[in-house]
């Protein structure tokens, strides 16, 4: 496993199930996170700066159930041993690459712009039930 961060990354030492976390944007521009759970670094954790540049982080093969995380940045490099690392990316992109969006003509949208304005005023809702046959 292999994830490369481009510019500033956020670093925080988390108290809980999850105890380091990693916030910034993938090559290539969509965002992620790393959340390391049970993390321990080579050297500690505690001296970890709260904004790291340029971040790789690199799965190395480990021995036992731990998995062993090369953490590699501008500022510093460190081994972190952890439980497990999930890491999140922002789906957005590739989402609405794939479902296009579907064009709402201007008079439908004008339509529910002063539908809703309306409803706003106190008693319109009523009044509009009124108008259509309802209760």
């Amino acid at each position: 496993m292999r994830v490369e961060f481009e510019g500033p990354v956020e670093c925080a030492l988390e108290s809980g199930a999850v105890t380091l976390s990693l916030r910034g944007r993938e090559r290539g521009g969509a965002g992620a996170a790393a959340l390391f759970a049970g993390a321990s670094g080579s050297s500690g954790l505690t001296g970890l700066p709260a904004t790291l540049h340029d971040v790789r982080l690199v799965e190395r093969a480990a021995a036992s159930s731990a998995r062993q995380v090369g953490l590699q940045s501008r500022e510093l490099q460190l081994d972190v041993v952890c439980r497990s690392l999930q890491v999140h990316r922002d789906a957005g992109r590739a989402f609405f690459a794939a479902v296009p969006p579907v064009p709402v003509p201007a008079a439908t949208r004008l339509g529910w712009a002063v539908l809703l304005s309306v409803l706003r005023i106190p008693g319109a809702a009523q009044l509009l039930a009124a108008l259509r046959g309802g209760r």
